[in-house]
């Protein structure tokens, strides 16, 4: 759906005012408007307060790739903002709206609503400030936020996806099946990942067992590997979507920088440019198969380099040549 923001802004304004009137109303909402005044510092701060964490909660789900918890972590919020806010958490101005249309415990009087959704606005941009600060690139999951509809419009038909699929048989009797849609990752990454099977398990520490899924995220698609390490004598590499024992979370840009050795793992975790969800170890053993950056290695290879200068040296000391 290629909808401008007004518009689907606007849709999901009255879709869910509509829904809320209907529900809370029951049948009754033409009938009844509410009288419970709700003003005041206190509860317009109790407003700001649920926005606020509503959104954030909502981000930093899809930001770190865990947006299968949604429905169950929102729900939980509600729930609990009902009791630890004095507002009882309306947090929607279309919420709002609609339980203004029921004259019940539940309702607000039309008077109250313009302060409300004056307060729950600054909420927004409450939680706004806060993902800039807590999650610097939370902007690349934001179609996560919103499950997409596939909806043709006669305006603008969307174009058809272009999808090439590619099978080729590895090493190992290794086959890996790859499908793309669109052109969200570069050749580097595909080599990289397709070249796996063929690497096995030679560099991982014997006792790394696990699943790993990388998403890369880009202009709202998100490209998926899955790498299978839990075999003893194999990697497995597919573009399965379903959950894994760790999740690393980026953008093609930064990924492709990880595969051609120009930025180490752990320099791009640390700098926020990746997200980890899950088993931390695999991760740590998984970027072994990344090239080292120029001028740094494993310090242990370095250590193999110098030890026959430092036997000799050991043994001129020894024998009092040194």
């Amino acid at each position: 759906m290629n909808l401008g923001l007004p518009r689907r802004a606007s849709a999901e304004f009255a879709g869910t005012a509509l829904l809320v009137a209907a529900v809370v109303g029951s049948g009754i909402a033409a009938a009844a408007v509410s009288h419970t005044e709700r003003s005041g510092g206190r509860l317009w701060l109790a407003e700001v307060v649920a926005t606020a964490g509503l959104l954030v909660l909502v981000f930093a789900l899809a930001r770190s790739g865990r947006t299968s918890a949604a429905p169950a972590a929102v729900g939980a919020y509600i729930g609990a903002a009902y009791w630890f806010t004095s507002s009882t958490s309306f947090a929607n101005p279309a919420v709002t709206v609609g339980r203004a249309f029921t004259d019940s415990f539940a309702g607000i009087a039309p008077t109250s609503v313009p302060g409300f959704i004056a307060a729950q606005l600054v909420g927004g941009l409450v939680a706004v400030a806060a993902l800039a600060a807590w999650y610097p690139r939370a902007g690349h999951a934001a179609d996560a936020v919103a499950v997409p509809h596939r909806i043709e419009e006669t305006e603008a038909p969307p174009p058809p996806a272009r999808q090439r699929t590619q099978t080729a048989v590895l090493a190992g009797g290794v086959a890996l099946g790859c499908n793309r849609a669109g052109a969200g990752m570069s050749d580097d990454i595909e080599a990289f990942f397709v070249a796996l099977p063929a690497r096995g398990r030679a560099m991982l520490p014997p006792r790394v067992r696990g699943t790993l899924r990388v998403d890369l995220v880009t202009h709202g698609s998100t490209d998926h590997w899955y790498v299978d390490l839990r075999a003893t004598d194999q990697v497995v590499v597919n573009r399965d979507t379903r959950s894994a024992d760790a999740v690393l979370t980026t953008t093609p840009a930064v990924f492709a920088r990880l595969v051609r050795g120009e930025s180490p793992a752990t320099a791009v975790l640390l700098r926020n440019e990746a997200t980890l969800v899950g088993d931390a170890r695999l991760v740590l053993a998984f970027r072994r198969y990344f090239p080292h950056p120029h001028g740094t290695g494993d310090p242990r290879e370095g250590a193999q380099r110098r030890a026959p200068h430092g036997q000799a040296w050991r043994e001129r000391l020894r024998t009092g040549t040194g």
